[in-house]
C-alpha cells in the first residue's frame, strides 16, 4: 500500500482556463525535502497543462505526469539554473517564464511533456517582466500592469501586439 502527500495549490496559483484544487502523490513520487528545499528564499510555482504538471524549486524546473484522477507520477528535473524567482505559465505545448533574477524578459520554449527543446527557446517580449504574474491559455497571455488586467495573443512564441487588449481595469 502506498502512503500519499497532499498538495494544496492555492487559490493565487490559478492559470486561465483550469484550476488545480487539490492533487494527490505518492510519497515516492517526489523527490526529497532537502532537494525540494535546496534555497528557503526560492517561492515554489506551479503550472500545469496537457497532462503535466511543472514546478519550480530552488533554482531549478522539475515536471511530472499528471493522470486524469490527479495522481502525480515521478517528478524529474526538467532544466536547471534561473528558476529560483521566475514566474512561470504554460499551454499547448509551450512554457513561458519570466527570468526574476536577470534580464527582465519574458522567454519562451516549446516543451514536448517532458522534454526542453532548446533549440526552441527565445524571448517572446523584452523588458518590463521582471517580477510580473501572468498566466496563459490558448495562445492568450494575461498579466496585470498599473492596475489593469491585460491580454495579447502568442503564438508558436511569438508576440502579436495588434492583439494587446486591456480586459479590466479595476485595480489588478
Amino acid at each position: 500500500m502506498k502512503k500519499y502527500w497532499s498538495l494544496m495549490i492555492l487559490p493565487f496559483v490559478v492559470a486561465v482556463g483550469s484550476v488545480i484544487a487539490s492533487l494527490s502523490l505518492p510519497k515516492d513520487s517526489l523527490l526529497s525535502p532537502s532537494q525540494v528545499n535546496a534555497q528557503t528564499d526560492c517561492p515554489t510555482k506551479f503550472a500545469a497543462s496537457d497532462g503535466f504538471i511543472y514546478w519550480t524549486s530552488g533554482d531549478n524546473l522539475f515536471g511530472a505526469t499528471l493522470s486524469k484522477n490527479r495522481v502525480m507520477g515521478q517528478g524529474r528535473t526538467v532544466n536547471t539554473g534561473g528558476w529560483c524567482k521566475a514566474n512561470l505559465a504554460v499551454s499547448n505545448g509551450f512554457l513561458y517564464w519570466n527570468d526574476a533574477n536577470g534580464d527582465d524578459h519574458l522567454h519562451g520554449v516549446r516543451i514536448n511533456g517532458l522534454t526542453w527543446n532548446t533549440n526552441s527557446h527565445r524571448v517572446v517580449n523584452t523588458g518590463g517582466w521582471r517580477g510580473v504574474k501572468f498566466a496563459v491559455d490558448s495562445g492568450t497571455l494575461y498579466w496585470a500592469e498599473a492596475g489593469e488586467l491585460n491580454r495579447v495573443a502568442v503564438r508558436d512564441l511569438n508576440w502579436f501586439a495588434n492583439t494587446h487588449r486591456i480586459v479590466n481595469n479595476g485595480g489588478w
